[in-house]
């Protein structure tokens, strides 16, 4: 495959598409399939260290797998316009692991059957979705529907622990757990703090001050 080729056509297809939500800025899917290949790669080289010849393919499969975002069944959508648009760049058998990847990156199920290429995207993918980048959408949104901060401690301080327990289950390798603990750590904190600021208060009030 020759990725430069492929990346332009992926790039001309996604980067100036908003990919709803609109209120986050153009682009967006797109950056996140590059961020998706870089750690999908790093994950590849601690779980399956001898099997480089798969980087292509997880490469592309990452920045092509919300291609679709936006539309009901995405991931079936994504795979089905990426076979279009790859058709002539790739041989069928790596157009048909691409694809398979993509169709099912959002059915994430530790127990399931899936090859460790696709185990391997889910959890990149999952991963990229959380930490400082996941409190900058937040903010994006709440800045473009003049939504309140109040409703998204709500959620945080209340909803979101629930999540985050499910999403921690639909992890497929141990080798993500400290990863995703880290960023979850750094989100909670984030808006631990934000809570008492935007209430007037001062955070760690008791080590600053006499």
């Amino acid at each position: 495959m020759n990725l430069a080729v492929i990346k332009e056509i992926v790039q001309t297809e996604m980067a100036e598409k908003h990919n709803p939500p609109r209120y986050i800025e153009r682009s967006t899917k797109y950056a996140h399939g590059q961020r998706v290949a870089s750690l999908v790669l790093r994950l590849r080289k601690l779980i399956l260290p001898d099997k480089n010849e798969y980087d292509d393919i997880l490469t592309v499969a990452a920045w092509c797998h919300d291609i679709c975002h936006g539309v009901d069944n995405h991931w079936t959508a994504g795979a089905k316009r990426t076979k279009i648009i790859l058709n002539g760049y790739c041989t069928p058998q790596e157009l048909e692991q691409i694809c398979s990847i993509i169709a099912v990156h959002d059915d994430r199920k530790p127990d399931s059957n899936y090859s460790d290429l696709i185990k391997i995207h889910q959890d990149a993918d999952l991963l990229d979705h959380l930490g400082a980048l996941e409190i900058w959408l937040h903010a994006a949104h709440i800045a473009s529907r003049n939504g309140s901060i109040t409703n998204k401690l709500q959620y945080f301080l209340d909803t979101r622990p629930t999540e985050v327990t499910r999403w921690r289950d639909e992890l497929n390798y141990d080798v993500c757990k400290p990863i995703y603990d880290d960023k979850i750590g750094f989100a909670e904190v984030f808006m631990k703090r934000l809570a008492v600021e935007y209430n007037g208060g001062i955070w760690n009030e008791e080590a600053l001050l006499p």
